[in-house]
């Protein structure tokens, strides 16, 4: 729609049109002089005939656009995407926003932050919380990429609470070994920090749930449950306190773990005793069935729902990242949608 574009919003698509994409130079043209039109509409000029021819020539090369895109190969696409998401998206990854509402904290752990108030606050815990938050916040220390990353918000007044999106990995140029049924979505955890810290692991919930109702992984419950062995929910290697000679599990850690170890390809397997089951022709149809219905899943609460109702203080974030990745996410739900109609 031409009236709902303004001029130095086009004047910078076509910069970044033919300095990066290599487009067409005829629809560099157009889109100039489409440019001009509607600049001099801004500037009292004769608006119905500039809008008019304006909005033909406007929606011809946004047709082209579309067409460039999908014609792009993967790999192209995705270098093209991975600069322009990480120069947006990196310095957003770590900040702060106010989550105390009128009636206490709109958080998943309200009440332990409401029973452990900052006053009194082991000097324990508040200095290792400084050392990771700060290093967190220095860029480049949250991994932001196209395919994956993880967005750290922590309350304003309280260092001990925080909120983190962490986007599903995805594998455009090897989809059939690496991609995950959590491709691309967005997924929000709330984390309290106890006042044994660092000698206890964080408390770590799942909100994106569908209310209530999709438990995401074997790891990732209905109810929000986190099964991690660093969060002590799950077998393995747990929490290390630090020591003398060794600095200890993070906070960082937990959520890496969480995007590696828990979104898999196949979280099917991480379900006790079917991992014996990998292989197999009857294991590895019941595992593209499982991911079918998170595909679905991710889709419903982590993209669509994510996008109608992005959680306080992330709203930005949300509205950039399914911006800035909607030419791979449109190629994932094509091969999503695909693969679900041949496994039927």
């Amino acid at each position: 729609d031409a009236d709902s574009v303004e001029p130095p919003i086009l004047a910078k698509a076509h910069a970044i049109l033919a300095s990066k994409c290599n487009f067409p130079p005829t629809q560099l043209d157009a889109l100039a002089a489409v440019t001009a039109q509607l600049q001099q509409f801004a500037d009292g000029g004769h608006p119905a005939a500039a809008v008019a021819h304006g909005a033909d020539d406007l929606g011809a090369v946004f047709a082209h656009v579309t067409e460039a895109e999908a014609a792009e190969p993967t790999p192209a696409l995705l270098r093209r995407l991975e600069g322009t998401y990480v120069e947006a998206q990196r310095p957003l990854a770590f900040d702060e926003t106010g989550m105390e509402g009128r009636l206490g904290y709109e958080h998943y752990y309200h009440q332990n932050i409401a029973d452990n108030p900052q006053v009194g606050t082991p000097k324990a815990k508040m200095k290792r919380l400084a050392l990771e938050l700060r290093k967190l916040a220095e860029e480049g220390s949250l991994p932001v990429s196209a395919e994956s990353a993880i967005y750290v918000m922590r309350d304003e007044a309280r260092v001990d609470v925080l909120k983190v999106l962490i986007s599903g990995p995805a594998d455009a140029l090897r989809p059939e070994q690496g991609e995950t049924p959590y491709g691309l979505g967005l997924f929000e955890f709330h984390v309290f920090v106890p006042q044994d810290y660092p000698n206890v692991s964080p408390l770590v919930n799942l909100q994106t749930t569908g209310d209530g109702l999709v438990r995401f992984n074997p790891n990732l419950y209905s109810d929000g449950k986190v099964c991690l062995s660093l969060l002590g929910t799950w077998h393995g290697e747990g929490w290390m306190p630090p020591t003398a000679g060794n600095s200890g599990s993070t906070i960082l850690q937990v959520l890496v773990s969480i995007q590696s170890i828990i979104m898999v390809p196949k979280p099917y397997f991480n379900e006790p005793g079917y991992a014996e089951e990998e292989g197999t022709p009857a294991g590895e149809q019941r595992s593209r069935e499982y991911n079918d219905n998170l595909r679905a899943a991710t889709l419903r609460h982590a993209v669509r729902d994510m996008l109608r109702r992005p959680p306080a203080g992330f709203e930005a974030i949300v509205r950039s990242h399914f911006r800035l990745l909607r030419p791979l996410l449109e190629r994932q739900l094509k091969r999503w949608v695909a693969e679900a109609q041949n496994d039927s």
